[in-house]
Order: structure tokens, then C-alpha cells, then sequence
């Protein structure tokens, strides 16, 4: 059950105490941003300054999420797309920088990281009880008819566009994945770069291989 926890408009099985009780542990063991990097090695130095990223330029190629954040572009989806969820009944905020360089976006993640954890936190203290399973039909026949979705995934926005015909499986599925985008800009963002700051450059773009194709 553990490989399909999660279900439509269902969870398999009610949590266990054990998943409260780790994940608050987890949140409250996370280190301070300043120190959450090994001490031995130094972050800002070769990051500075350098992959610089204006905000015109990474909307231009379609960064999303804490690439741009980190160009100074307070965007976030999860408060200003009104996806749906419960993020406007919780406490938190969204992070900026207005450098636009490597050391920005690592800077970025790193508050994402600090506040993802007080947001567990609060989703924990008023997790309310009740049934996991909403009734819903065995089988759903899906009207024909296109939507398109987007979530706020750690890579920055990911979309699903998805076609029925009114049959029981999608006739067309598409998924717009962060990592394209934030691939895209490495031409303009490389070109005059030292091969020694290419390294540094395209870890805080945060990309997945797997996901450009799509």
C-alpha cells in the first residue's frame, strides 16, 4: 500500500502516529538557513555574483518557482495562482532576493526549506479527523472536455494539460515540466562564463534530467 498511498479524493490507510510524530521531528531537527550548509564548505564565495539572472530576462524563458523568487519576482503559486488548497489558512511567507545570482537561488531554497517546515507544522496542529475516503464511483468516466493544472512543485511551476473524449483513460495527457525552462536559459545565461562557475551555475538552477523531454 505504501507505493499508492494516496488515492482519488482518498488516502489507502489513516496515518499513523508514527508519521505525525517523525515528521514533526524532522521539522524541529532542521537547521537554521545560516547553518544548514557543511561548514567546510563555502557557500557564498564562488556563488556570488556570478549566473546572474535579471527578471525580465528568467520570465522571458519561463523560470518559475525560486529562480525567479530569486531574481526579485514575489511569485508565488501556491498564494497568488489560488490553486485551491489550504496555503491561505497558514502562516507563512514567500521568500525573495534581489541579486538574481547562484548564491541567491541557493539562498531561496534554503528559507523554502525553513518555512516548508513551520507550514508542516501548522498543517499537523490542525489536522482535523475524520474519514480518509470520500465516496466516489469504482470507475470514473471522465466528461469529455480539457483542463489544464498547475502545482507548485520544489522545481517551480508544473502543469498538466489533459484531453477527454468521455472515455474511461485521457486522449491526450501533457505535462509542463519546471525543469524544461530552467534548462532553457543556459545558453544566455553560460555564454562569457568560466568553466569552473559552470558547475555552481547549473546546480541552482535545480533541474531533473528526466523531466526536459517532457
Amino acid at each position: 500500500w505504501r507505493r499508492r498511498y494516496a488515492a482519488p479524493a482518498a488516502l489507502v490507510v489513516s496515518a499513523p502516529i508514527s508519521w505525525t510524530v517523525n515528521s514533526l521531528c524532522a521539522s524541529v531537527g532542521t537547521p537554521p538557513t545560516e547553518t544548514a550548509a557543511p561548514p567546510q564548505i563555502p557557500i557564498a564565495p564562488p556563488t556570488r555574483g556570478i549566473g546572474v539572472i535579471p527578471a525580465d530576462v528568467g520570465l522571458a524563458h519561463g523560470l518559475s518557482g525560486a529562480n525567479i523568487r530569486a531574481s526579485g519576482v514575489a511569485w508565488d503559486l501556491r498564494r497568488d495562482g489560488g490553486v485551491g488548497l489550504v496555503h491561505d489558512q497558514l502562516d507563512w511567507k514567500v521568500w525573495t532576493h534581489p541579486d538574481g545570482d547562484s548564491f541567491a537561488r541557493y539562498w531561496v531554497r534554503l528559507q523554502e526549506v525553513r518555512e516548508a517546515c513551520d507550514m508542516v507544522e501548522q498543517l499537523l496542529d490542525g489536522m482535523p479527523s475524520g474519514p480518509i475516503m470520500a465516496k466516489v464511483p469504482r470507475i470514473i468516466k471522465v466528461p469529455a472536455g480539457e483542463a489544464y493544472v498547475e502545482t507548485e512543485n520544489p522545481l517551480g511551476v508544473m502543469g498538466y494539460y489533459v484531453v477527454s473524449k468521455g472515455d474511461l483513460v485521457p486522449y491526450r495527457v501533457k505535462i509542463r515540466s519546471a525543469s524544461f525552462n530552467n534548462v532553457s536559459i543556459t545558453p544566455w545565461l553560460l555564454e562569457g562564463t568560466y568553466v569552473p562557475d559552470v558547475v555552481s551555475i547549473l546546480a541552482s538552477l535545480y533541474f531533473i534530467l528526466g523531466d526536459i523531454d517532457r
